[in-house]
């Protein structure tokens, strides 16, 4: 162990096998942008049209409120960056000679926003693969960190949602670089720790709410951080305030007019959570988390790496320290929070693909380090890539 209490160096092997899983994710995600009459060209365009709407180009005027509650509004800021860098780029090379001109070009090739955004969307995909692996690095070592990167790289739901324009990659990497705050405070608990944490709740919050969930690992890091209080007297920890004032802080400043909306257009709000909390009229209802074990996860990643996340995740709850516990409790709460509604939703389930991912590579390690389970920790890896 090294004097943070993560696992030894491991030389640049695992860093160059990272860094060429991540040249082969971003080649495979260019490939299919490149393709505009594929399937991903077509996916919702939500957080983009709420963006070119604040422009107000047809004769409104800029309004920084996009007036919609379905949604914090974090992402469509981001996108609205984009086409403010694309129209900043047009008036340098002299395609633009002003607002108009862009206005009319994006008429005129509706590819134009969307390819941008798609670009754009992959550069989160991919930094949101290279924090999971930094997450399976701290629980597992160097080369676990690669392994989940490859698996991230390839794996469907991420690669579709690495070039689909809505709030479910940025807020999957918000959560990642949340867990990996939660470690830092349960391992050294130092104050910027705890504010890091609250940060990144909060712009995780500000895309999409199940961030929220972030709140959960958070509480037990504080817990277990050194000099931290035990049990419910975290609730008096006042680095843990700190951190939910750092998180109302986040949120706020990213996504200003939320609480603006809900207040004005309730019924948005209210029929997107019917959409969630209510079967189809005439349905059966049935909890998504049937569809969400029987089909989606299996489905997508196949059964035998299925199987080993299930089996890692049910070792990391009885018998893992605070290390595995604190992103296991994250995933838990996901799956516990959309499994317990009617209508099932595979992107929802986003967030909790890293962390489970990471105990599996730790399960697979813990029975490496033990010269009677490399046979079968060998075994365990191969079956479960080769099923994927």
């Amino acid at each position: 162990m090294s004097a943070g209490g993560g696992p030894r160096p491991a030389g640049r092997g695992p860093a160059i096998a990272l860094a060429a899983v991540l040249l082969v994710a971003l080649a495979l995600r260019l490939l299919l942008w490149s393709n505009r009459s594929g399937a991903l060209w077509f996916e919702e365009d939500v957080p983009l049209a709420w963006a070119w709407d604040l422009w107000g180009l047809d004769g409104r005027g800029f309004d920084p409120n996009p007036h919609n509650a379905l949604w914090p509004h974090l992402s469509v800021y981001l996108y609205l960056a984009v086409q403010a860098v694309q129209y900043a780029a047009g008036r340098i090379s002299g395609a633009y000679a002003g607002p108009a001109d862009f206005h009319a070009a994006a008429v005129l090739d509706p590819a134009l926003l969307r390819g941008a955004a798609m670009l754009a969307a992959i550069g989160i995909g991919l930094a949101t693969i290279a924090a999971s692996a930094h997450l399976a690095r701290r629980l597992a070592g160097a080369w676990a960190g690669a392994a989940v990167a490859l698996v991230l790289a390839a794996d469907p739901l991420f690669l579709r949602y690495s070039l689909a324009i809505s709030p479910d990659m940025p807020l999957t990497f918000c959560a990642v670089m949340g867990l990996l705050a939660a470690l830092d405070v349960a391992e050294r608990g130092r104050l910027r720790d705890s504010l890091a944490g609250g940060l990144w709740l909060g712009l995780g919050a500000a895309c999409k709410y199940s961030p929220i969930l972030l709140a959960l690992p958070l509480a037990l890091a504080h817990g277990a951080r050194p000099g931290g209080r035990r049990g419910l007297g975290v609730l008096a920890d006042g680095r843990l305030w700190l951190a939910a004032a750092a998180s109302a802080g986040a949120f706020a400043a990213t996504s200003p007019f939320t609480l603006v909306d809900l207040a004005s257009r309730w019924s948005q709000f209210r029929l997107g959570a019917e959409v969630l909390v209510h079967a189809p009229a005439g349905a059966v209802r049935h909890w998504a988390a049937g569809e969400y074990f029987a089909r989606t996860l299996p489905g997508d990643l196949g059964w035998p790496l299925y199987a080993l996340l299930a089996a890692a995740a049910i070792a990391a709850l009885v018998r893992g320290g605070t290390r595995a516990r604190l992103p296991l409790a994250f995933a838990l709460a996901i799956l516990a929070v959309f499994g317990l509604v009617p209508t099932p939703f595979e992107r929802y389930l986003m967030p909790a693909y890293p962390p489970l991912l990471a105990l599996a590579a730790r399960g697979v390690g813990a029975a490496w380090a033990r010269p009677a389970g490399r046979a079968l920790a060998a075994f365990a890896a191969l079956v479960a890539l080769a099923g994927f």
